[in-house]
């Protein structure tokens, strides 16, 4: 088996977190101190924030394919489940291409609220005011579950001895220190901005653009993964070259 082609290898040291935590902040709070009309022309369907959105998913799945056929052991499985819930993210941001393309949406999802060739926007997924235990259960609320037990649940349990074994068992890659901080200060930052927020459209606004952020704080994840399935280059081998 030829050897993966050789890549920057990004080192997510605390200052590099910090530099993309800001950024992802900075971006938030802009978000945030705009008035209602320009955050709905940022963010509205088809706007600046979903486009980008899909391409950073986008690439995370296309960068999670390409290793997941090269690289070796539990890894590659890791980076085939990223590339597969990439991939779906991607195609539920736009609608599966349905405002590209123009074609009509199907039957079976003729009830969509947004009538979008999508699943996120069914009835029982859209997100509601919760009146009652059933009102949590939402497309969204699905995804900030996944995502807050991936990324910040799983990490705790794999330093707690109980359950580090498990995790360590299924070979987790678990995100490191400096990762995780790039991920959760702009994430806790933007629920914070929500809370304060009193205008439905900031907050609608706030709301696309943490999904921008999951979007480039997966993809953070899966380079993270690639520096892991790249062997390290020997003594020898760095001398040749």
């Amino acid at each position: 088996m030829k050897s993966l082609p050789t890549i920057v290898r990004p080192y997510f040291t605390t200052k590099i977190a910090l530099i993309i935590a800001s950024i992802g902040s900075a971006l938030l709070f802009g978000i945030w101190s705009v008035t209602p009309k320009q955050a709905h022309f940022l963010t509205d369907e088809n706007g600046i924030v979903e486009n980008v959105t899909m391409a950073f998913f986008a690439i995370a799945s296309i960068l999670s394919l390409y290793y997941a056929f090269q690289a070796k052991g539990a890894i590659r499985y890791y980076l085939f489940l990223w590339a597969l819930l990439s991939f779906v993210f991607c195609g539920e941001e736009i609608s599966w291409g349905q405002h590209w393309l123009g074609f009509e949406t199907p039957e079976m999802l003729s009830s969509n609220v947004q009538s979008e060739a999508n699943l996120h926007n069914l009835p029982w997924l859209t997100p509601k005011v919760v009146k009652n235990p059933n009102d949590i259960i939402s497309s969204q609320g699905a995804f900030y579950a996944g995502f807050t037990t991936y990324f910040l649940l799983l990490p705790l349990f794999a330093l707690w001895r109980p359950t580090a074994s498990i995790l360590k068992r299924f070979r987790f890659p678990a995100p490191n220190t400096p990762l995780l901080i790039a991920i959760w200060i702009p994430v806790g930052f933007s629920f914070l901005l929500a809370i304060v927020t009193q205008t439905r459209a900031i907050r609608d606004a706030l709301t696309e653009t943490r999904e921008l952020y999951f979007a480039v704080s997966i993809l953070l994840y899966v380079i993270f993964l690639v520096t892991l399935a790249i062997p390290k280059s020997s003594p020898s081998e760095s001398a040749a070259t």
